[in-house]
């Protein structure tokens, strides 16, 4: 459910207009979502304290990390309300710190209950899972910021002869011009603002898909 509703909250991001149905659809299985989580949270809590340390601390961990799941798909939907030109470099930004607190999740609840049950062999793969989303998360903010930087210091102003050839930007549709343009390294033409939204995605050239990142290694 929780999957299901980030793709449709993606989706929401890409499309013009969102309708107020939807945006009610939304925000209501948001918060049904939310409030499940919290009463199933509420419901261990208890028999937990009660008995710690028991069984209850794992679900208690999975649950505190679905909580964490709905407040981020909560941000995300009032980003997609009020800020869908820039959520995407927003969540770059953010993505890393709520990784890093579930990280925090995985690693303190588990180490309260290993002198009576031992290492849980299935939070040391929650903690993997954990460690490579933040480096991912972390990665994709340092291409983003890398590939910024080749835009504004390394890529070539676009030409005349080059508008002669094609003066259309794939991105938008729409006709580019000498100052608002940028040449990629495979030779494709893109508005500098085209290629700053691109970016916050992909590191691709956005016609051929020329990997932008290889340009740091000497790559073509």
């Amino acid at each position: 459910m929780h999957a299901l509703l980030k793709e449709k909250l993606i989706f929401a991001s890409q499309v013009p207009q969102i309708s107020l149905m939807n945006k009610i659809k939304l925000f209501s299985a948001n918060t049904f979502l939310f409030w499940v989580d919290f009463f199933l949270f509420s419901m261990l809590l208890i028999p937990l304290i009660s008995t710690f340390p028991s069984i209850y601390i794992f679900l208690i961990t999975k649950l505190i990390l679905l909580l964490i799941e709905d407040l981020d798909l909560y941000f995300r939907y009032f980003l997609t309300l009020y800020m869908k030109e820039k959520i995407n470099v927003i969540l770059l930004y953010t993505n890393p710190f709520k990784e890093f607190l579930k990280l925090l999740v995985s690693l303190i609840i588990p180490i309260l209950i290993w002198t009576s049950y031992g290492i849980p062999t299935h939070f040391i793969y929650q903690f993997y899972l954990t460690i490579k989303a933040i480096i991912l998360s972390v990665k994709n903010l340092y291409e983003y910021r890398k590939a910024t930087q080749y835009l504004r210091n390394d890529f070539a102003n676009v030409t005349q002869e080059d508008l002669d050839r094609e003066n259309i930007c794939i991105f938008c549709r729409t006709e580019m011009h000498l100052n608002d343009s940028k040449k990629l390294p495979c030779g494709h033409c893109h508005h500098v603002n085209c290629l700053n939204q691109w970016f916050q995605q992909k590191r691709t050239c956005p016609f051929c898909n020329f990997q932008v990142m290889s340009i740091q290694n000497g790559g073509n």
